[in-house]
């Protein structure tokens, strides 16, 4: 699409009443670093984005409060997902769902999913977020195993995760979901055996994604991920 279109085809789009069950989906574009088997990186996370952001978005939806888009309802999801929603401070973050739910035709049972990284969401903006009216957490955990994680360019180790997810699901306000990957490089069935067992026996929601043959390079074991690639869940 050329960018002069932009516009008239969001009118378009704007002008046009959803019909049957909806989902909305929010996008927080910025990552603090590029995982290494990610291929949707795009913006770095800077701190100063984050009550600008934050502002923009809630201006947008506000604006769009009557268009037939976004006033025809209910909606019966909402994902705030990225990027790295959770990189936003933990203010603005909640000024986002404050105006989810004051601007959007949310249904009663309507599911607030907040996806985020444990090295940029400590248990107080989990609490906050609770607090505002999420009830659905997401988590990359991708594997429990310390030496995969160090690979993949990981901040937190297998134990340190498993810490927060079950200060997490302590806190018994919302479902907590973690997606792992399997078929990592040197990922053993024991290994990927024990990330399922400890999900099983926590209690947590998961999500499954399959590594494809040829499809993710990481550094040699005992090599550092490069510092450009980072991820820091």
């Amino acid at each position: 699409m050329r960018q002069e279109d932009h516009q008239e085809t969001w009118q378009i789009i704007g002008s046009t009443a959803r019909t049957g069950k909806s989902v909305a989906y929010l996008h927080i574009p910025f990552c603090e670093n590029h995982c290494l088997f990610c291929g949707f990186y795009q913006n770095p996370w800077h701190t100063n984005h984050s009550a600008s952001y934050a502002d923009a978005m809630i201006k947008e939806i506000k604006a769009e409060k009557d268009s037939p888009l976004q006033a025809s309802g209910p909606i019966h999801a909402v994902y705030f997902g990225g990027g790295t929603p959770t990189a936003l401070e933990s203010t603005d973050l909640c000024r986002i769902i404050e105006a989810v739910r004051h601007y959007l035709p949310l249904a009663s049972d309507c599911e607030i999913t907040i996806e985020g990284r444990i090295f940029s969401f400590p248990l107080e903006k989990a609490k906050a977020c609770f607090a505002t009216g999420a009830n659905r957490i997401s988590i990359g955990v991708q594997t429990f195993e310390t030496k995969l994680r160090k690979r993949l360019g990981r901040k937190v180790d297998g134990d340190q995760a498993q810490a927060f997810l079950r200060d997490l699901v302590a806190l018994d306000q919302g479902a907590i979901v973690i997606d792992l990957m399997y078929g990592l490089p040197e990922q053993s069935l024991k290994s990927w055996e024990r990330d399922v067992e400890w999900v099983t026996i926590t209690k947590l929601a998961l999500t499954f994604s399959p590594i494809m043959g040829g499809a993710l390079f990481l550094p040699p074991t005992g090599a550092a991920a490069p510092e450009s690639a980072t991820s820091t869940i």
